[in-house]
């Protein structure tokens, strides 16, 4: 998007996050399952005998275990293991701020027997899309040969020599005994109706060979039948021995769209740079420049309303995710630098933040409660396994830059 629009389009824009929305409530009656997203709630393991170290799930300040406040089930693309990111925020009031108070985890794992299903259903899925562009490439190729024939067949077997028919010392025409026309030879009308005949039969097939894909088609149901093999049947269970949040939700989730109709006006003067993606503003205060102090106040609003606007088109979201994607920065300060700077390594690939709508939705203390504004996750951009147990489960730390709210002095 430009950034000289000052964030004005006509018509929605779908952007390429996915947002977290809350659904129903996380209950005990709900059998528990590690492939569920949740907000708040006890953790759930991908195997029930290989939980996370607690010294991974502690608050890094005050040394408690904390709750957690994120489950997301985030399996990638061409990987054949499970993939479970956790979020651990510690609600102590005398921790905000503190380094160490939120913290991230990476698990994984994997079932070598699984894998080799998996990777045959690749292999065979590959083959039957391979086939049915053969198929599809025939048809059509089918279909421009019959049309190429229809004008050769209008004309018949018409003599190319236009003077053959006018010779006046050719034989008599008119012999009663000869036959003026080949009773087995079609006539051109009738060639041209089945050369157009031909011409649909070719382009139904065509067609037919584009929707091989159809719900009932065979190659669906060998997809259907070789979907993703669920986990192993364990018996999962929620950690109980771990504290939670007040409340705790399932959580579904829809890509972005923004519209025009949500749009906020801007302080007059300012423009959002929707490149300014790596924690640098860019644009300049139209009015001229002032003293650096007032400048950087108003770099930082610039920021956090590029964050306002954009939430605002969907104001219930609680996640927004997007592997290798870009971060929305809640303000310009040393965490947003540092974030982007990491992404710009290669470091770190981001990939998911909660937003500040998640606080209300586990907890009803708003006075006590969190007050961070987002909590952004990097993780290894080539999403390196960690050493695993005896049930090929494995833990690892991910980064974790916290912006939190602005402190209010009097």
């Amino acid at each position: 998007m430009d950034s000289d629009s000052d964030f004005e389009f006509d018509s929605d824009y779908e952007t390429s996050t996915y947002l977290g929305f809350v659904d129903e409530p996380d209950s005990a009656e709900i059998p528990a399952s590690p492939l569920d997203t949740r907000l708040g709630g006890q953790p759930i393991w991908l195997h029930p005998e290989s939980p996370a170290p607690q010294e991974l799930m502690k608050c890094l300040h005050c040394h408690k275990q904390m709750p957690m406040l994120l489950q997301a089930y985030s399996t990638l693309e061409d990987k054949y293991y499970d993939r479970v990111m956790y979020v651990f925020s510690c609600p102590e009031p005398g921790c905000r701020r503190q380094p160490g108070s939120v913290r991230a985890l990476r698990s994984i794992r994997r079932d070598p027997e699984r894998e080799v299903r998996e990777k045959k259903r690749d292999a065979e899925l590959k083959k039957i899309e391979e086939q049915q562009q053969k198929e599809k490439d025939e048809a059509r190729a089918r279909k421009r040969e019959a049309m190429s024939n229809i004008g050769s067949n209008l004309v018949g077997e018409k003599s190319g020599n236009p003077f053959a028919s006018g010779n006046p010392f050719s034989a008599k025409s008119d012999n009663p005994f000869a036959k003026s026309e080949n009773p087995f030879a079609k006539k051109a009308e009738e060639k041209a109706v089945e050369a157009a005949e031909e011409v649909k039969t070719v382009s139904e097939e065509a067609e037919e060979s584009e929707d091989a894909q159809s719900p009932s088609s065979p190659t669906d149901e060998l997809i259907s039948s070789l979907q993703k093999t669920q986990l192993a049947e364990f018996d999962y269970k929620r950690d109980v021995s771990c504290p939670k949040f007040q409340h705790g939700h399932y959580l579904y989730t829809e890509q972005e769209y923004l519209t025009p109709e949500s749009q906020r006006a801007l302080p007059e003067g300012i423009k959002i740079d929707m490149e300014a993606e790596d924690g640098e503003t860019t644009d300049e205060i139209a009015e001229g420049v002032v003293d650096k102090e007032y400048e950087k106040l108003v770099n930082v609003d610039k920021l956090f309303h590029r964050f306002s606007d954009i939430v605002e088109h969907n104001p219930e979201q609680v996640v927004r995710y997007e592997f290798k994607g870009q971060p929305l920065y809640y303000a310009d300060d040393e965490v947003s630098k540092e974030v982007g700077e990491l992404i710009k390594s290669d470091k770190k690939a981001f990939e998911f933040q909660v937003m500040p709508n998640a606080i209300s939705q586990v907890s009803d203390d708003i006075i006590n409660g969190m007050e961070w504004g987002t909590i952004m996750v990097c993780v290894d951009p080539e999403d390196n396994l960690p050493e695993l147990d005896k049930n090929n489960v494995g833990y690892a730390e991910e980064f974790v830059g916290v912006q939190w709210e602005k402190e209010h002095k009097e």
